[in-house]
């Protein structure tokens, strides 16, 4: 008798067949497809554009639009950039701001009259988000000039090193070696002390998260493959960087990352236990499981809503494009691992 198929080995090709013959992939790639057709701001309740999200969507813009309109926007967010090196979380026209009852308090540059920007304090991921999606512009135009455009007195990589430089000079903790940020919730971008959360109060809990840092990672990893020149300054602080987030973010017996360093107590309440919050990746089969959900409240609602009420009823925009950007990435990303036996799901 022939040896027995290994567990494993039949689980995986089990698995493969599912997803292969799971037709609401096709479904959401192609509704996601059809929502980023119709604009970059994050979706129909907002005027913005913002950089986390357009981070997310950017290789699917590609898709449907001119490349350099994609690049155009990457512009905007760079001639925006602070002084400090920090960039902004959204941009939108300054006649719409003027309009604005939101209360934010609107940035402004010289260098692009057109628009009013603005810029969550909370967060700790905007110019990583830049810098990736510079990135994602690079590898799918092949726009290699672009990194050396002079925008105002200096020139595009001078600009995405300056915002890196931005995280490690404000947002770099010494005493653990990772950068800090509030502790939010929603998409990172919102902290429960204030009724609007976006800002950074009195009563902020600062604290270290895997989030913030993997983000800087790939930003570092990203930037360092775009200017190899500059490897040799960023490498050591990439690897310092990802050596503390496994010294200090990694829970080695349970095998998952912990949700947050607490800096100065946490928001919560005491009998909320943290670490029962499962943070994992790299594994297909639990990753096409928590897929399953979002991608059926994407058929089940015929749209991309940013966010559902505690009895899952939609709520928030239905063309939510950073959620288009992050659920087509995700099906794509399952390719490599599936194969190309069946090309419905990629085409």
């Amino acid at each position: 008798m022939g040896e027995k198929e290994p567990v494993k080995e039949r689980a995986n090709k089990e698995l493969k067949e599912k997803i292969i013959n799971d037709e609401s992939l096709a479904y959401v790639k192609s509704k996601a497809l059809e929502i980023v057709k119709t604009g970059f701001n994050a979706g129909d309740g907002y005027g913005e554009v913002w950089i986390r999200d357009y981070n997310t969507f950017i290789e699917l813009s590609g898709e449907v639009y001119d490349k350099q309109i994609i690049k155009e926007n990457l512009l905007v967010f760079l001639r925006m950039q602070g002084k400090d090196g920090n960039i902004i979380d959204g941009f939108i026209p300054r006649e719409k701001a003027v309009q604005s009852t939101i209360g934010y308090e609107y940035i402004y540059n010289l260098m692009e009259p057109r628009y009013a920007g603005h810029k969550n304090t909370v967060e700790t991921d905007q110019e990583s988000s830049l810098v990736q999606a510079v990135y994602k512009y690079l590898s799918i135009s092949g726009d290699k000039g672009f990194l050396s455009e002079i925008i105002g007195d200096n020139t595009v990589t001078q600009r995405l090193e300056s915002s890196l430089e931005f995280l490690m000079n404000y947002l770099f903790n010494e005493k653990y070696g990772l950068i800090w940020g509030a502790t939010t919730a929603d998409w990172g971008d919102i902290q429960p002390e204030h009724d609007w959360g976006v800002f950074l109060t009195d009563d902020t809990h600062y604290a270290i998260d895997i989030y913030d840092n993997a983000m800087f990672l790939i930003a570092l990893d990203n930037f360092m493959e775009m200017v190899p020149e500059k490897r040799e300054i960023w490498q050591k602080i990439r690897d310092t960087l990802r050596t503390n987030c496994k010294k200090y973010l990694w829970d080695a017996d349970n095998q998952k990352f912990i949700p947050h360093i607490y800096l100065n107590g946490s928001p919560f309440p005491y009998d909320l236990n943290e670490n029962e919050i499962h943070y994992h990746g790299g594994m297909v089969m639990e990753a096409y499981e928590q897929l399953q959900p979002m991608i059926k409240r994407v058929k089940d609602n015929n749209g991309f809503y940013e966010w559902y009420i505690i009895d899952n009823k939609p709520r928030g925009s239905g063309t939510f494009r950073g959620e288009a950007g992050v659920l087509y990435k995700a099906i794509i990303m399952l390719e490599p691992w599936v194969g190309n036996r069946k090309t419905w799901l990629f085409h």
